[in-house]
């Protein structure tokens, strides 16, 4: 009787309310909110069938690219176009060239000197496009990319740590930056395949230093290891990147590319070049210890696999039961350790996870600010221990932290595109497009399963590497417009 009365209420309520003035103003708000977005560019990037966008129409594209509109005008000026200088260099230096420079060194050098370059690639870039009146490219994940550094802009005003965030935010501006520079680079099939090789060379050498400095036990120890747990373990390899996980997520990459370039070469020499840089850089990999970076591998592979070949599973399956007889006792000992609460570095995480949530939850519209010092800021005051920490030791959280939830949503748009890039190259008639997008595809896949567990990010060179590697898999994509 009582179920009866409510739900008769409830539907002379809703008469009453759809023939209000209420009622009315609400259904004209509703039907405004709907048209707009179903004619905003967000609706058409999150559902729009189409692989690649035509964004050109957007308003806020139209605003995004106004500095892009100004540098090609800036062509027309008579002083600019007869200066000797900019033509020099636009014209004698160029920009493929150092673009291979600067992704064979960026895991090698100190991050200023790839700063430097970065600088100067920039330049000579601007010159170049100035001296052949090129006109600048801005793809949608482009776009993406501006409007995360904006939202980034304005974590780092509203920041408790200001002066730093913004000092941060201006080193992210100029590596995430390098995606959109990389693009105008990157005009033919051959320059990115050339550029895949030197980026799997130059791990290759990463690893010969890596693998060097664990068996001759060359540097400092990190306090990387539960001495309790691991009694066995008494080094980890990190080689130039400082850190045995950042050192792990990059092979990650450099693997994949490797693996991808070993079924792509035809010439037997080359197919064994490649193959014995994948062996020295899993080698290397092992020897780092970092169990998220061997998950991200394995995951990358077991994906690579399934798209390639299904049909490999039938040796890949056995292979993998035979894996744990020869692998050497630390790995065993190291993977066994997966999930168990009693090793610190586990508990540790798992902690730092729950604070930073906590953090990020009190933030969500603007986030803390960017880099350490924001974070450890405020962190204490969410530490349900006092555990000491300079990141939330996930990728994903601390994008949440550092931009709250429009940053978050910024990042994963910028993942999504990026998968529906390579997918498009996947089907690309040409074999080789295919697999190398597949292989670039699977590396970011491993990357952010290695990101579940740490922050690579947290290293300049490898947020220049990780934007650069995306540029090379979307790159594929738009060559296979053009020539469409």
């Amino acid at each position: 009787m009582q179920n009866s009365l409510f739900v008769s209420w409830v539907i002379r309520f809703y008469i009453a309310l759809k023939d209000s003035f209420l009622g009315k103003l609400w259904l004209k708000i509703y039907e405004f909110v709907y048209k707009a977005w179903q004619r905003s560019f967000l609706n058409k990037i999150i559902f729009e069938q189409k692989l690649i966008l035509n964004i050109q129409q957007s308003k806020s594209y139209r605003v995004a690219y106004i500095p892009f509109y100004i540098l090609n005008c800036c062509s027309e000026i008579k002083g600019i176009r007869e200066s000797f200088i900019i033509n020099f260099i636009g014209t004698k230096i160029s920009p493929t060239y150092m673009l291979y420079l600067l992704v064979f060194i960026t895991p090698i050098v100190d991050t200023k000197i790839v700063m430097i370059l970065c600088g100067v690639l920039i330049s000579v870039v601007i010159c170049n496009r100035w001296a052949y009146k090129k006109e600048w490219k801005l793809d949608d994940i482009g776009f993406l990319i501006l409007a995360l550094l904006l939202i980034y802009a304005i974590s780092a005003l509203f920041s408790g740590s200001r002066i730093n965030s913004i000092v941060i935010w201006a080193v992210y501006a100029l590596m995430m930056g390098m995606y959109i520079v990389t693009y105008q680079i990157l005009d033919s099939k051959k320059v990115v395949f050339n550029i895949i090789k030197i980026f799997v060379m130059s791990g290759s050498l990463v690893s010969v230093y890596g693998i060097l400095q664990y068996v001759f036990d060359w540097g400092e120890d990190g306090n990387w290891i539960d001495p309790s747990m691991f009694e066995s373990i008494t080094n980890r390899a990190y080689s130039t990147l400082e850190n045995p996980n950042l050192l792990g997520v990059y092979l990650i990459l450099t693997i994949m590319s490797g693996v991808g370039l070993i079924l792509v070469e035809k010439d037997i020499i080359s197919k064994i070049f490649y193959m014995a840089g994948v062996c020295i850089m899993a080698v290397c990999l092992g020897a780092t210890y970092s169990r998220g970076c061997w998950i991200g591998i394995v995951i990358s592979m077991a994906i690579f696999i399934t798209f390639y070949n299904g049909k490999l599973w039938a040796i890949a399956i056995p292979v993998l039961f035979v894996v744990p007889f020869v692998l050497p006792e630390n790995i065993i000992i190291r993977l066994l350790s997966i999930g168990n609460m009693e090793d610190t570095s586990t508990a540790i995480r798992i902690k730092i996870w729950l604070s930073s949530l906590r953090m990020g939850a009190d933030h969500m519209l603007t986030g803390i600010g960017l880099g350490s010092g924001a974070y450890e800021f405020l962190y204490p005051f969410y530490a349900y221990y006092y555990i000491p920490a300079l990141h939330s030791h996930n990728v994903f959280i601390q994008v949440f932290i550092e931009g709250g939830i429009i940053g978050l949503w910024m990042f994963l748009l910028i993942t999504w595109r990026f998968i529906k890039s390579c997918s498009k190259s996947f089907l690309d008639k040409d074999k080789a497009v295919g697999l190398i997008s597949l292989a670039i595809l699977t590396g970011i896949t491993g990357f952010y399963i290695q990101g579940m567990f740490d922050y690579p990010f947290f290293n300049f060179r490898i947020v220049l590497i990780f934007w650069m590697f995306l540029c090379f898999g979307t790159s594929f994509a738009r060559l296979r417009t053009i020539e469409e």
